[in-house]
């Protein structure tokens, strides 16, 4: 049996391998546990050897997900793996199979297990969350993915509040939106202005009475060489792409914390984990994001406020592809490119569905994996692949 979970911590750890004490208990091996970077996804491999199974017998399941975390016992440098091991694979393994025996029971399916198909048709009955009369805030809304999310997420029947510096753009998005959702609407405004920011989201709340859903999508792009980049240029972009994000956050949150409901998602990038040569600024900008988003996240779940980080892919209709066009730069492979579409199908799926991370791109995650485990190799592939600003 082969189980995926997650390990956050800033070393690299390998958990240790127990066994428990009687000669034919069963062994569980962790190959292998270790991260390097939060968010890496360990395998766990649950093996079985007894004395009644074949040398060169099938690996199966040996123990009980309820006698998984008695079977590890640990060191004391290995304390903070084990019991993420315990919280992540051993007491979800163990309500699952207690819900399934429940379900299985209940259903009348022979034996207490409900087959596959049977669950996978509930899951596809079960709808999404009802968008209906959620009043959502979306910055960059005047163009590419986030003016998708508006166009989306009206349709959906939320009520919409897009708002960017380009009022001439806004104001052409003015006419689809409602016709989507006829009391939607748009506002100039500039989010890393923290007084303007707060009067826009406590004129959203005095006009419809609430705010459910924050996109956080504002952002400047560009590639640079670090020999050319000045103070102002680095300052302008954390202080629109992470700056514009927190003032954002920091005004709609106690609207969302007194409702007891909220859904924040953050559009961040693959290079605020896997760093590129000419994105600086911008990868420290979406780095910043991705860390203060996570540490928000653990605080705001329990007062029902959710909080997610989106990785939308290479779009082509962002400020970046379009300068690396303009000056002739090779475009990222095409398995990481999204359209604008994909991107907020993706987050209209993740609104519903939950989750931390939003990669539209499943494979981008492969950068920082290699990254961790081969660094050399990864940092000879980034020199290979990436010219020069």
């Amino acid at each position: 049996m082969k189980v995926t979970f997650s390990i956050s911590t800033d070393a690299l750890c390998t958990a240790v391998v127990a066994q428990a004490g009687s000669r034919n208990s069963s062994k569980v091996r962790l190959v292998p546990a270790i991260a390097a970077f939060s968010g890496f996804s360990c395998t766990a491999y649950l093996t079985g050897r007894s004395a009644a199974r074949p040398r060169h017998g099938r690996v199966r399941r040996a123990a009980s997900s309820d006698r998984l975390s008695s079977l590890i016992r640990r060191p004391p440098a290995c304390d903070s793996v084990a019991r993420v091991v315990h919280t992540v694979v051993a007491a979800p393994l163990s309500r699952k199979n207690r819900s399934t025996d429940r379900a299985g029971a209940v259903s009348g399916f022979p034996g207490g297990v409900v087959p596959r198909a049977a669950v996978s048709d509930s899951r596809r009955r079960r709808s999404r969350m009802d968008l209906r009369d959620k009043v959502a805030l979306v910055t960059g809304a005047s163009m590419g993915i986030g003016r998708q999310i508006s166009l989306d997420l009206a349709q959906a029947g939320a009520v919409l509040v897009g708002v960017a510096r380009g009022a001439e753009a806004l104001a052409e998005l003015v006419p689809a939106l409602q016709s989507l959702s006829p009391r939607s609407e748009v506002i100039p405004l500039d989010v890393a202005q923290a007084a303007a920011v707060s009067e826009v989201v406590q004129r959203i709340v005095s006009r419809h009475g609430r705010l459910d859903i924050l996109v956080n999508n504002a952002a400047v792009e560009e590639r640079r060489s670090i020999l050319a980049t000045t103070l102002e240029d680095v300052e302008r972009v954390m202080r629109i792409n992470f700056g514009g994000m927190v003032n954002c956050t920091l005004a709609s949150l106690p609207i969302m914390v007194r409702q007891g409901f909220g859904r924040i998602v953050n559009v961040s990038s693959a290079v605020g984990r896997s760093p590129v040569p000419g994105e600086a600024a911008y990868g420290a900008s979406k780095a910043a994001m991705i860390a203060f988003s996570e540490s928000i996240s653990y605080e705001l779940e329990p007062r029902g406020v959710r909080v997610q980080v989106l990785f939308p892919g290479y779009v082509a209709t962002t400020g970046m592809a379009r300068q690396a066009r303009r000056d002739g730069q090779a475009l990222p492979p095409r398995w990481v490119h999204r359209t604008a579409e994909q991107v907020s199908r993706a987050v209209l799926r993740a609104l519903d569905a939950g989750g931390f991370e939003i990669n539209v791109a499943p494979l981008e995650t492969l950068a920082p994996i290699v990254r961790a485990v081969a660094p050399k190799i990864y940092r000879r592939a980034i020199v290979r692949t990436q010219p020069l600003p």
